[in-house]
């Protein structure tokens, strides 16, 4: 098991957050992803395409523009450097040239490879840094890549939102973990009292 998930018992010291190198870290955290996700997703997009319907995803300046605009601006920006605000701010002007990235993306089944990374923020869990375990990575993610992956799932749910589980309660809006305790206690409750 030590081997498998690269486990070293000489455990690094350092004294403060300068000297973690971000590599290092980012090649800890993400040792298990190979990063090849092609075959996976021309498996989805061919499902999605060929499911008996011609409609293809395409997406609309409007849509865009809303996505830009409801976007929150406290958000640290990824590694691509575009802010929120920005995003908020020239909606109206940027949508035209997102909405063909979008489209494009979907249309060849490519993502910009800046929309995939992500800028890895080491924050310490303890005072005190002696390995890598005590320091938790926050993963900055691109804005732009966010309102793509929303205006994706918003067309996602439209065609397959019917035919989802009732008792679906991961990744459906206006549901969440104690929504499912709720049921499932509702159900021992009901078998208990009869």
């Amino acid at each position: 098991m030590k081997t498998t998930v690269n486990h070293n018992n000489n455990k690094r010291k350092s004294s403060s957050l300068s000297d973690v190198d971000i590599n290092e870290l980012n090649n800890f955290k993400a040792r298990f992803d190979d990063g090849n996700f092609e075959n996976e997703i021309n498996r989805i997009r061919s499902t999605l395409l060929n499911d008996g319907t011609e409609d293809e995803i395409v997406f609309d300046e409007r849509r865009v523009g809303r996505e830009f605009e409801r976007g929150n601006v406290r958000k640290a920006c990824g590694p691509d450097g575009i802010r929120g605000k920005l995003l908020k701010v020239c909606a109206e002007r940027l949508c035209y040239i997102f909405t063909i990235n979008f489209n494009m993306s979907i249309q060849q089944s490519c993502i910009p490879a800046i929309w995939k990374t992500s800028k890895i923020v080491p924050v310490p869990k303890k005072d005190k840094v002696s390995c890598m375990n005590d320091l938790r990575h926050i993963a900055l993610t691109s804005i732009v890549m966010k309102c793509f992956e929303r205006l994706v799932l918003k067309k996602l749910n439209l065609q397959f939102g019917p035919q989802s589980d009732p008792l679906q309660f991961a990744y459906q809006p206006n549901r969440s973990v104690d929504d499912a305790i709720n049921l499932l206690l509702n159900n021992i409750y009901s078998h208990l009292f009869r």
